[in-house]
């Protein structure tokens, strides 16, 4: 069970303790929905919360957990042996964790080899950040020397979100590496030009390209907020437990404004044990800090010729590494760009097509 509560966490009586002196808002009654997060509902999930934290019979938790050092960062990652041939890395977004990938651990787990789980520097046991300025290029070289190092040949790199643009970056840079990269909820890097040749795209990728428009008008603030004064907000989540939840909940109720789904189609489990990460790994303030960085962060150039060939244990015929958005089957070589990729929906979770490793096991294979 991936959502089981790790060992390296710390203990969680602090926080049930927290939880109990919470300090709730005087707010008149508006509209569910309309002004962000309901008293009622988080009230609700702070008694689920803390419900959860009580429990006792819990199942320990899935995989080995792992920690390494790369460029002066720590590197937080869990491993589950799988029944496959290829092995798959896993990277998250925000404001999920490595625990977004629960519903779709058993499915894998008959496809790859290994499950290789990356919590992204200033993510869950991937914390502190080690300094002021990490962009996505420092992640990528941070991942270059830890997989590196595990040799474990060659793979398949799936990245939703912020995990998708390190995934992108991987692919630039140490190519020869992978077999295949899979990305959701990210577009950044993937559509170069395209809002400026409308006339060339499909009525439905115009239509989506409206809708992403104008879900950033009115939906975007936290990521302006996030990318030009990250630390102001996150003084106040680091403080409070209830405010972490809340600004959690609010971003999934924007991507998924579903009303019949209280938890969003996310499960309640899979919150509050994201909740629990973010808090106890004491990450509040340093996931604020992603878009800040991320926005100063250039396309890498490829790295020198120490890092152009895979770093790998056993006999692998290289082929093409392709670039597959889970909204198509459009494929390119790793790192060109091209317009053609379908647009890929918004979502915080999302399936992946056990296709993707049936294509690497072929060409892995011959």
């Amino acid at each position: 069970m991936l959502l089981g509560v790790p060992r390296w966490m710390k203990q969680l009586k602090d926080l049930q303790d927290r939880l109990a002196v919470t300090v709730w808002a005087d707010l008149p009654a508006v509209q569910a929905w309309s002004y962000g997060v309901p008293e009622e509902y988080l009230r609700s999930l702070v008694k689920d919360w803390n419900r959860w934290l009580a429990a006792t019979e819990r199942q320990p938790p899935v995989g080995a957990h792992e920690f390494h050092e790369a460029r002066g960062q720590r590197i937080h990652m869990v491993r589950v042996a799988g029944s496959g041939t290829v092995p798959l890395v896993l990277l998250h977004g925000w404001p999920t964790s490595y625990l977004a990938f629960h519903r779709v651990l058993d499915p894998l787990l008959s496809e790859a080899s290994e499950l290789i789980l990356v919590s992204l520097p200033g993510f869950g046991g991937s914390v502190p950040l080690s300094r002021s300025e990490w962009t996505v290029r420092d992640t990528v070289l941070a991942l270059v020397e830890v997989l590196g190092n595990q040799a474990i040949g060659q793979f398949v790199i799936h990245g939703e979100d912020w995990g998708s643009q390190v995934a992108r970056e991987m692919a630039l840079i140490v190519p020869d590496w992978l077999l295949g990269v899979h990305v959701s909820a990210g577009l950044n890097g993937f559509l170069p030009g395209l809002q400026d040749d409308l006339a060339t795209v499909s009525p439905t990728e115009t239509q989506r390209l409206h809708a992403l428009a104008a879900f950033a008008a009115q939906g975007g603030a936290y990521r302006q907020l996030q990318s030009h004064r990250p630390d102001s907000l996150a003084f106040a989540l680091a403080d409070s437990p209830v405010g972490t939840l809340a600004w959690m909940i609010d971003k999934f109720q924007l991507w998924r404004p579903d009303d019949t789904l209280s938890d969003f189609g996310l499960g309640r489990d899979f919150i509050l044990a994201n909740a629990t990460l973010l808090r106890q790994a004491q990450a509040c303030a340093s996931t604020r800090r992603t878009p800040r960085m991320s926005i100063r962060n250039g396309t890498p150039s490829r790295l020198s010729s120490a890092y152009s060939a895979p770093l790998t244990t056993r006999s692998v015929r290289s082929p093409k590494s392709t670039t597959i958005s889970s909204a198509g089957s459009n494929t390119a070589k790793a790192g060109t760009s091209h317009r053609s990729m379908h647009l890929m929906s918004l979502c915080p979770i999302f399936v992946l097509s056990s296709d993707t490793f049936r294509r690497g096991n072929e060409q892995t294979n011959g």
